[in-house]
Order: C-alpha cells, then sequence, then structure tokens
C-alpha cells in the first residue's frame, strides 16, 4: 500500500475514534451512512471538535481563533500541520472540494462567541446558528456527494434547527456561564428582563414561553429541512419514503419537550428536558447526528 494513502487512512481512523469517544450520537448515526461518507464525515468532525476545544481550554480566545486561521490556511495550502486532524481535513476538502468560506463561517461563529455577541431578534439568532451549524451542515451535504444550490440551503436550514434545538436544551447550562441565545426581543415580549434573568437564572413561564416558540422555529426549519432529503444520493437516501436512520433529519424526533412553566430553577428544568430526550431517542430505532457548529451563498435561513 503506497505510504501516502496508509497515511491517510491511519489518520481517518484516528478522527473516527475521537468521535466514537467525543459524540456518542453523531457516532452511532454513522455506523449506518455509507463508508465513503463515514470517513470524511469524521474527518469534519475531528477538526470541529479540535477547534471547539482549543477555543474553550484558553483565556486567550482571539490568539487561538488567529491560530486555527493559520491552520486552515496550510489545510487549503495542501500543507496541513502535523495534526491528524488538519491532515484528515485537507484530504477531505480535496476530494470533496470543500469551499474555504465554509469552515470560514465556522471560525466567525466561534469568534461571535468568544467576543460575547448579543442576539437581540431571532433573526440575530439565525445568523448565528448558520455558522456554528449551517456551515457544518453544508460541509455534510458536500461529503454525501450533493452540490446543488437547493440541496445544500437545505442541508443549512437543517444545521440551524439543530442549533435552535441545543439553544433550547442548554438554556440552564448556558446562563450559568452567563451567556444567552434566546433572542432578547422574544424575552423582553414575554415580560422577562435578558440581563437580570442572566444574574438570577430562574427557569419562569416569560422563559418557558420563548423556548416553546424557538422549538417551533426549529420545527418550521426541520420541515423545509425534510424537502432536501430526496437530494441525496441512493445510498444515503430515504428508504420507504422514510428518512435514512443516519441523516441528521431525523434529529428533530429526539428534539427536548419543555419542562413545566412553574419549574423552579434551569437546573431542574433542564434536567427534565434531558430526561425526556434520552427517552424519546430511546424510542426510536433511528440515528440522531449531532454535529454543531453558512455559506453567505447557500445558507440563507431568513423568512420572506
Amino acid at each position: 500500500m503506497d505510504g501516502a494513502v496508509a497515511g491517510q487512512r491511519a489518520d481517518l481512523h484516528a478522527c473516527h475514534e475521537l468521535m466514537r469517544g467525543g459524540s456518542k450520537t453523531f457516532f452511532a448515526a454513522s455506523l449506518v451512512l455509507p463508508s465513503r461518507v463515514r470517513a470524511p464525515a469524521a474527518a469534519l468532525y475531528a477538526f470541529c471538535r479540535v477547534a471547539d476545544d482549543a477555543i474553550d481550554e484558553t483565556e486567550d480566545r482571539v490568539g487561538a481563533l488567529a491560530d486555527l486561521q493559520l491552520r486552515l490556511d496550510a489545510v487549503y495550502a495542501g500543507t496541513p500541520r502535523p495534526f491528524v486532524a488538519d491532515r484528515a481535513l485537507a484530504f477531505v476538502v480535496q476530494r470533496c472540494q470543500i469551499p474555504r468560506l465554509l469552515p470560514d463561517a465556522l471560525l466567525e461563529g466561534f469568534a461571535w462567541d468568544a467576543a460575547g455577541r448579543r442576539y437581540e431578534t431571532i433573526e440575530d439568532v439565525h445568523d448565528y446558528g448558520a455558522r456554528v451549524a449551517g456551515a457544518v451542515g453544508a460541509m455534510m451535504a458536500l461529503v454525501m456527494e450533493t452540490r446543488s444550490a437547493d440541496a445544500l440551503a437545505r442541508a443549512c436550514e437543517l444545521g440551524v434547527a439543530m442549533q435552535l434545538t441545543n439553544i433550547a436544551r442548554d438554556v440552564g447550562e448556558d446562563a450559568r456561564h452567563g451567556r444567552l441565545y434566546l433572542p432578547r426581543q422574544w424575552l423582553r415580549e414575554a415580560g422577562v428582563d435578558s440581563d437580570a434573568w442572566l444574574a438570577d437564572p430562574v427557569f419562569n413561564a416569560g422563559v418557558a414561553h420563548v423556548v416553546q416558540r424557538l422549538l417551533r422555529e426549529a420545527d418550521a426549519l426541520y420541515r423545509r429541512a425534510e424537502c432536501g432529503v430526496a437530494a441525496l444520493p441512493r445510498d444515503c437516501a430515504p428508504r420507504g419514503g422514510r428518512p435514512h436512520p443516519g441523516c441528521p433529519v431525523q434529529h428533530r424526533g429526539c428534539r427536548p419537550p419543555v419542562g413545566q412553566p412553574g419549574a423552579r430553577s434551569t437546573h431542574r428544568a433542564e434536567a427534565a428536558l434531558r430526561s425526556r430526550r434520552a427517552r424519546h431517542c430511546r424510542r426510536s430505532d433511528r440515528g440522531c447526528a449531532d454535529v454543531r457548529r453558512h455559506s453567505p451563498e447557500h445558507c440563507s435561513t431568513s423568512r420572506s
């Protein structure tokens, strides 16, 4: 076996093992994907995970982001740094012709997090989701060899829908870290002072209303995204008229129901959400993909 090919296989295998230990749901979903998709999907996951960790594990987030940009420069120049995730990503972007603007959009979303950006409107939240999740949806579609503009737009919408679901699930955890991704305009309309609530994040009827509203927004995007499933290649396409078990649209079946408005705290409500979400997933034999984290050309999620 050629040494370069052996090295690529070793790198992709290492990414697969990273995925196995880092995301049980994404790993489970990947097992039902064709092998031609499974390996490059693992490489995408690995770089997203490594990038996320590089930012989360340092106080110098600006420096970490600058370094990640340099790593992407090297990946797209075909001279990746000697890291497994970088070498694997270089192979995937060349093989699947992934445009640089997609991983750049992902890093821009990370930069928004590092800057503590405020999300005033639902459109602002859509813009964030398009970067940290829609970009990944588009890259996954390209890995599946789906390149039509309409299909890529639906993939972006699916990524944003999943991000909105994650935001709804993690309201309490984010608030305890001083982060708020719920639209502040919606919170005001529900009678919630965003800054005061962040200082004492107690789950209440107003927050519950906004979370429900966000999940309805996600459901609308899930319905739109389902239209793009038919554009997938046959080995990634629906079986019997239903989504392929590995298709990320199945994540919709694991949407977290909202706890009762009377819950005493975000911690208690979040525990209820996680428990009920787990039960929904166990009842399903479908794989649920959770690759997180827009292409300005293909990923419009604005409503007319």
